[in-house]
């Protein structure tokens, strides 16, 4: 089941100073991780808004840029608000085991919930950390 979503007009991000940059936000029972990072705002508010009515889902805080994705996860999508200002990458791993149908269609879901409320796609090569 794919999270709320986040509208990218739905919060007004504050220059972060000090609050967290990347949030990577990791559903239960499933591959899919979705990436909210920006280069010079606190991503605090889109973890909580994406993470706000589903029990049991974790996230863990980054202060830095996001380095690099992890060689075994399987990008799905990739978006950015309409500000520009914050990008959010879907990507499933499982480690090395197979992605199953059913986490497919989580991740593809999360994308799709991401779009509906006005995220837009990007191209791929343009992330840095994108194989």
């Amino acid at each position: 089941m794919a999270s709320a979503p986040v509208s990218p007009n739905a919060v007004t991000l504050p220059r972060s100073a000090n609050g967290p940059t990347t949030c990577t936000v990791y559903e239960p029972g499933q591959a899919t991780q979705v990436i909210f990072e920006s280069e010079r705002l606190d991503v605090t508010a889109e973890c909580r808004i994406w993470t706000r009515d589903q029990t049991g889902e974790g996230y863990l805080w980054g202060y830095q840029p996001l380095t690099a994705i992890a060689a075994t996860a399987v990008p799905v999508c990739r978006l950015a608000d309409g500000g520009g200002g914050v990008t959010a990458s879907v990507v499933q791993d499982t480690g090395f085991r197979p992605v199953t149908a059913a986490e497919q269609a989580a991740g593809a879901s999360a994308c799709g919930s991401l779009v509906g409320v006005g995220w837009r796609e990007q191209v791929r090569r343009a992330h840095r950390h994108w194989r």
